[in-house]
């Protein structure tokens, strides 16, 4: 199967990549602020909002598979993927700026309009998002074209995070000098959710305008239509086909490991660490910045396997995280010690380094699976294999934030509390539970990842291209 060409014009990967800037204006806000702001600000409890979420992300898991297969089959001027992608763009910034706007008459209100707005974000942002990732595997057959378009989009994705942290903590959530304002006000979240609406859907809109001129040129090497039923035993298929479902599980475990940590994040800074607003906007510029280093995957990628260098960036991302933590539960460092500061964002930095080349790792070795599998079976189906992703990053986000609010009602964390009103073995605890459940599920992610001579007698040259 052959895309455009081997070798991507350097113009496509940068308007590809310029869809991780929308992706992380919407995303980021999301994992760092949603659970803190219905819990924090608003009130609700931690179990309610995490379990709406959980619900929210089955609920729209189910619409994978469906524009997947919508994305394979549609046939028109301008490509299957396009179109998608382009009617996604202004619903999928509605629906968030309707998500910070919530009407506050009652918090079962609340939860329902948290629930439905979600809902139609996770579907629209999926119907961008899954077309997207599909188009790595038709733009180029060259594995390291493919690695370069990744790293672009995950490039543009940590330079947008970077410019809207920027943006969030120094001008639209800014923390007064008295103390007022910030994170835990609500005042602030109708401009938030505007100004940060329309960095949504500028990027995108530049994305898909940029790849039209290549539609036709992609449509022209699709694959004729396929019957229902060869449909559904396309769907059967691809769950007999054992790379593709481990690279699906262990998404799951990464990303769960890596949304639990976004959900406590700022739980983290504000209440273990008692970072100041004005640290924490360093230690997130810090945190995007090393999304940036997704552009050094090409290199990792020369020098060890995928799967090798997953497995060592899973523990990397998971030792990073454990030091500081374990420095402040001993005591070895408190609050308001510079080295604290010094050294937590140094492991913000490692951990998003870490994470965004795993990610990009992952994504590449499903792109190979895409090729052995279209070899093995005779069948083009990369919208389903990527829904099979989606489907995962959407199950680890919802499981990752029922973790974090299980964790936080688990040990008694109250709901509305000042900074430093948190007892002292309440914080130990919510340290202890979050260090054993990230061990838990690297060591996981680890297990999974190892080669296995069956899968390699199986799927010839499996092995060698991912797990």
């Amino acid at each position: 199967m052959r895309g455009i060409s081997q070798a991507i014009p350097r113009r496509v990967a940068w308007f590809y990549g310029a869809g991780g800037l929308g992706c992380a204006a919407k995303g980021w806000p999301i994992s760092s602020f949603l659970m803190l702001y219905y819990h924090e600000v608003l009130g609700l409890s931690a179990v309610a909002v995490s379990l709406v979420l959980l619900i929210v992300t089955i609920c729209d898991a189910i619409f994978d598979p469906m524009i997947g297969h919508l994305s394979d089959q549609l046939r028109g001027r301008c490509g299957r993927r396009l179109p998608l992608m382009t009617a996604s763009i202004v619903p999928v910034t509605i629906s968030f700026v309707l998500l910070w706007n919530p009407p506050t008459a009652s918090p079962a209100l609340m939860l329902g309009f948290l629930a439905v707005c979600l809902l139609l974000l996770r579907f629209f942002d999926t119907l961008f998002e899954l077309p997207h990732l599909a188009l790595v595997a038709e733009l180029t057959a060259d594995p390291q074209a493919r690695v370069r378009l990744l790293a672009s989009r995950y490039f543009f994705e940590g330079v947008g995070g970077l410019a809207i942290a920027v943006l969030t903590y120094n001008v639209l959530l800014k923390e007064n000098p008295d103390g007022s304002g910030g994170l835990l006000s609500p005042a602030g979240y109708p401009l938030f959710s505007v100004v940060v609406g329309m960095l949504i859907l500028l990027p995108l809109s530049v994305c898909v305008t940029g790849l039209w001129p290549y539609a036709r040129r992609l449509q022209a090497a699709l694959p004729p239509t396929r019957s229902l039923r060869q449909q559904l035993d396309d769907i059967g298929a691809i769950l007999r086909y054992r790379p593709i479902i481990v690279l699906a599980l262990v998404t799951t475990l990464v990303l769960a490991g890596a949304g639990v940590g976004g959900a406590l994040g700022l739980y983290s800074l504000l209440f273990i660490f008692q970072f100041t607003q004005a640290q924490i906007t360093v230690l997130s510029m810090l945190f995007l910045a090393g999304m940036l280093m997704a552009a050094l995957a090409p290199r990792l990628c020369g020098s060890l396997s995928p799967r090798k260098a997953a497995i060592a960036l899973c523990w990397t991302y998971a030792a990073a995280t454990a030091i500081p933590l374990l420095a402040r539960l001993s005591g070895a460092l408190d609050p308001g010690n510079p080295a604290l500061f010094a050294l937590v964002a140094f492991q913000g930095f490692i951990c998003a380094s870490a994470l965004s080349m795993l990610t990009v790792m992952l994504l590449t070795m499903l792109a190979s699976q895409t090729d052995h599998f279209g070899r093995q079976t005779g069948r083009r189906c990369e919208g389903m294999i990527v829904a099979t992703n989606t489907f995962a990053r959407k199950l680890a986000q919802g499981v990752g934030i029922l973790i974090a609010g299980m964790i936080l009602d688990g040990v008694s964390f109250p709901s509305a509390a000042g900074r430093h009103a948190v007892p002292g073995p309440v914080l130990d605890a919510l340290i202890v539970t979050y260090l054993i459940v990230e061990i838990l599920l690297f060591a996981l992610c680890t297990i999974l990842l190892r080669p296995r001579s069956r899968t390699a007698a199986r799927y010839p040259g499996a092995r060698k291209a991912s797990c």
